[in-house]
């Protein structure tokens, strides 16, 4: 009789989601493996008993080290695996210098592939940026003595697929039967936490060279040769750029030869890596005028154009703000078709806009409210979109309030009050004076008929002596007053 093969194919059952289906001692963690579970202690550390000790979390990490591998370092007790250990160690002491939460760190072995380090790193329960640290470090070539493929640190994870550990934008890999690990899917990387997309900047470059139909084929030699020499060029080019990845070809047009290339970097708040690509271009292609042994025609950079620069108002009043900036680093190699200025109050939910030509770089806002805060942006635009934004935040001048008004009224009324008062008293002292004045030349007018004769040196008056006075007369002696 034929032999009759039968199987029987069952899905893995994740006994941890069961208590009843496993059981793990004090302070482990249940972890599903392929048939069955293990019990880990994810994230603590254990204690000379063994003991799962909890306020520490350890990270298991692959690193991929640009060393030669021997028999050797495939043995802990080795002295080779002991001094690789120690260059191991100084260099994580290095980069958490700075870091109190920083534990320590274990070889658990060292494996074949240039040198693949399983690490276990540990820090203490309040880290949060350890894992973040040590990519960074790697990124930038500071690992120590050591060249690390800064794509090839791993964070393992123990446990199956699929599994609620890996973050969001990447894939669930199973190691071995009971680890796993996370690499973050096409387009995103790793930064110790999440995967988080890379910038992407394409550029369009158009040299002088004979356009075949060869390079419209993607396998033809002529194709992937120049995508090797032109590849090459750009690379040295960006290279030294901030978190730069790499340059990947997206292909070949007619046109002479234009080259369509993007530029990933991993993401750095502080920078633009639109500007950063322009100044680059301007810098190292276009003074030149030649990308190794191509001569350049034109550069022409992709997508939406960055912030403008130099935003500021050069006038406020009360009911209006004049603004004036700059264009964008770069503009040169950039399409901007205009600009748009966005205003709003802080209440307000929706921004009020302008549209100005890409030849203007003023404008002025007016209808405002006095003592007012106002959120006002600014961003070029093209046919792709939106360009980058530009914000300041500008409060317009106090306008008098009804409160204001009525003290300057009543201030104006005193004012006028004081100055009648003051009318009043100089007419009334100017009235006296003068009513003094005429007293006085009243009482020095002359009596009984006396003729007033200026003499030298005194004044002398001379009587004509009435009738009667006969003996005065016919003496006729004067007498003299002198005043």
């Amino acid at each position: 009789m034929p032999c009759v093969l039968s199987f029987i194919i069952s899905a893995d059952i994740n006994e941890c989601e069961s208590p009843s289906l496993y059981s793990c001692s004090t302070g482990f963690d249940c972890a599903n493996t392929i048939g069955s579970y293990t019990c880990v202690c994810e994230g603590r550390i254990r204690n000379s008993d063994g003991a799962c000790i909890k306020g520490f979390k350890r990270h298991r990490v692959n690193m991929r080290l640009n060393e030669v591998y021997t028999s050797a370092l495939g043995n802990k007790n080795s002295q080779e695996f002991i001094d690789f250990e120690k260059k191991i160690t100084a260099a994580m002491v290095k980069i958490y210098a700075n870091n109190d939460n920083y534990f320590g760190v274990e070889v658990e072995r060292l494996t074949n592939g240039s040198v693949i380090a399983d690490l276990g790193i540990t820090f203490t329960d309040t880290d949060t940026t350890g894992i973040s640290d040590l990519l960074v470090a790697v990124r930038n070539n500071s690992f120590g003595d050591f060249k690390v493929d800064p794509d090839a640190v791993t964070v393992v994870i123990t446990g199956a697929c699929p599994s609620d550990e890996c973050p969001g934008n990447s894939t669930c890999k199973q190691l071995t039967s009971d680890t796993i690990s996370c690499p973050c899917n096409k387009r995103y990387y790793y930064d110790g936490v999440t995967c988080i997309e890379f910038i992407v900047i394409v550029v369009e470059l158009s040299l002088e060279n004979t356009f075949t139909e060869e390079l419209k084929n993607t396998s033809s030699p002529v194709y992937q040769e120049l995508e090797r020499n032109v590849t090459a060029e750009l690379t040295e080019i960006f290279k030294d750029t901030p978190n730069f990845k790499e340059i990947v070809i997206l292909g070949f047009r007619n046109g002479s030869t234009i080259v369509d290339f993007e530029i990933k970097y991993r993401d750095d708040p502080g920078e633009n890596k639109k500007t950063v690509v322009a100044e680059t271009v301007k810098e190292k292609i276009i003074k030149t005028g030649n990308l190794g042994n191509f001569k350049l025609k034109s550069v022409q950079i992709q997508g939406t154009p960055p912030e403008p620069t130099n935003f500021t108002h050069t006038d406020v009043t009360q009911t209006r703000i004049d603004l004036s900036w700059n264009k964008p680093i770069g503009h040169e190699f950039f399409v901007i078709n205009g600009y748009i200025v966005s205003h709003k109050t802080t209440p307000e939910t929706q921004f009020k806009t302008q549209k100005i030509t890409s030849g203007e770089l003023n404008v002025v806002l007016s209808d405002l409210q006095g003592d007012t805060f106002y959120v006002i942006t600014v961003h070029g635009y093209n046919d792709e979109g939106d360009g980058d934004k530009l914000r300041i935040e500008v409060t317009t001048k106090d306008s008098p309030s009804s409160s204001n008004l009525v003290i300057i009224i009543a201030a104006i009324i005193v004012v006028v009050l004081l100055f009648i008062i003051c009318l009043v008293v100089f007419f009334q002292l100017r009235k006296r004076r003068h009513h003094k004045q005429s007293r006085q030349r009243a009482y020095a007018q002359p009596r009984f008929g006396m003729n007033l004769t200026r003499l030298p040196t005194r004044w002398t008056h001379h009587y004509n002596y009435e009738d009667g006075d006969e003996e005065a007369s016919a003496s006729g002696s004067k007498r003299l007053y002198r005043y």
